[in-house]
């Protein structure tokens, strides 16, 4: 949502692996801060990011967990994805 003409959002994650153990946690100084103009009520905002899955990971399902915060409505949301990894001979 856009609010006063400005959309302001703030995105991190984390990575757990299929035990449950946190391989990938995105600390403060590392979120994504988008700022922007808009003269709409809201804006469509699109994030991509990658993690390179090494070797020494287990093959399995891992969670994935993006946080996504709007500070000028003080609003945030947590969503959470199942991600496989796996070999490719397999």
């Amino acid at each position: 949502s856009v609010f006063n003409g400005e959309v302001m959002i703030i995105e991190n994650y984390r990575l757990l692996d299929p035990a449950g153990k946190v391989i990938l946690d995105v600390d403060e100084q590392n979120n994504f801060h988008f700022d922007a103009l808009s003269s709409e009520e809201t804006e469509k905002i699109t994030f991509k990011d990658y993690f390179v899955a090494g070797y020494e990971l287990a093959e399995g399902e891992y969670t994935l967990e993006l946080y996504v915060e709007n500070p000028l409505l003080n609003k945030n949301v947590k969503i959470t994805k199942m991600v496989g990894i796996y070999s490719y001979q397999r």
